[in-house]
């Protein structure tokens, strides 16, 4: 399985900022910080756009036999620490396989939770639910994405697919996508930053910068 990998921070140009610390969740404002969990397990942490809520995935526990983990979660908690809930636990499949949640992104009205799950021996899927957990669906497969925050494409999903062509065979490349992965809008090839860059195109994670220095470096 091909797979870009893309690492960025987990703070925001404004407000607090959101951060793991020994596997726990901690706010950050004014200077001040607050430790939001205490299960040591968690990570992968993203402010809602409204930045009240904070969700992040809370990794699955290994059995004493240290064989098999069961599946990761996904949890939010207000950035005050009260209203600490499990929205959704992965299914852990036959011989260990699946059950791994990657990333949370948020929809720009902060109505709609997408994550990554590893469900096939080819890639990750899609899914979709309502901010409070409700409403599960699957939308398709999706390896590295992105969901934009604002402008004409507010909604939309930059999604790299791995697809099979005759004389390509398996290739994997970014698409623009209408929100749920409806329509696909363009192709953007390999490397999507100059789509990026030339759109001024903001992430709702707000990882931009370091998703574009990545293709830049390469």
């Amino acid at each position: 399985m091909k797979k870009l990998l893309i690492f960025f921070s987990f703070s925001i140009a404004f407000g607090g900022t959101v951060n793991v610390q020994k596997g726990n969740i901690v706010y950050v404002e004014n200077g001040k910080s607050k430790q939001l969990t205490e299960s040591g397990r968690d990570k992968n942490p993203i402010l809602s756009p409204k930045q009240d809520w904070i969700y992040f995935i809370r990794q699955g526990q290994v059995n004493q036999e240290q064989v098999k983990k069961s599946g990761d979660e996904i949890w939010r908690v207000k950035i005050d620490g009260s209203s600490l809930a499990k929205l959704h636990k992965e299914i852990e499949l036959e011989n260990n396989n699946g059950g791994a949640i990657d990333e949370i992104h948020i929809s720009p009205d902060g109505l709609r939770i997408y994550f990554q799950a590893s469900k096939f021996a080819t890639g990750s899927s899609l899914e979709v639910m309502n901010s409070d957990g409700t409403n599960l669906q699957y939308l398709g497969p999706a390896e590295v994405m992105k969901i934009i925050l604002e402008g004409k494409y507010a909604g939309y999903i930059l999604a790299s697919q791995g697809r099979v062509e005759k004389d390509k065979g398996r290739f994997w490349q970014f698409y623009l996508f209408t929100p749920n992965l409806e329509y696909e809008i363009t192709v953007l090839g390999e490397d999507p930053s100059t789509f990026i860059e030339s759109n001024n195109i903001k992430f709702t994670d707000r990882s931009e910068k370091e998703f574009i220095t990545r293709f830049k470096l390469k």
